[in-house]
């Protein structure tokens, strides 16, 4: 939704703690996988969400809302912002359901429907999942 045209991508080091895979970009990460020392990459820091962001943010489709979250990580010094749109547009087109990644009731709970995809990279979907999951505690 903002311009961030000047703002940094946030970078990325191992769970591991090697000094040689600290402060990665992001696109090194992605493209790595996993650290050289074997680790899993994690952010360095976390981005700030206002509780008006939040309120914006509450009506978007899945698609927008991931836009708008991987957004604030990744600025477009790394992937401009309608590169980004579009990857993930594409991304959740192999998905069966509209939602993606729909809650349905079992039972009384809600069960997140995970198998809706074609073909997932299961550390992508679940670094998705979790941010999504803790998205919708803060409402």
């Amino acid at each position: 939704m903002n311009g961030h045209s000047s703002e940094k991508s946030i970078t990325y080091s191992s769970t591991r703690g090697c000094q040689t895979q600290k402060s990665i970009s992001f696109r090194s990460a992605v493209m790595r996988g996993l650290a050289h020392d074997r680790g899993l990459f994690v952010p360095d820091s976390f981005p700030a969400v206002t509780p008006d962001e939040l309120e914006g943010w509450r009506g978007l489709g899945y698609a927008d809302l991931a836009t708008e979250v991987i957004g604030k990580f990744v600025k477009d010094d790394e992937v401009p912002r309608d590169v980004l749109a579009d990857i993930v547009k594409r991304s959740c087109g192999a998905f069966r359901s509209d939602e993606v990644t729909p809650l349905v009731k079992v039972d009384g709970h809600y069960v997140l429907v995970s198998y809706n995809a074609a073909f997932v990279r299961s550390e992508i979907y679940s670094y998705l999942c979790n941010i999504c999951t803790h998205l919708m505690f803060l409402w």
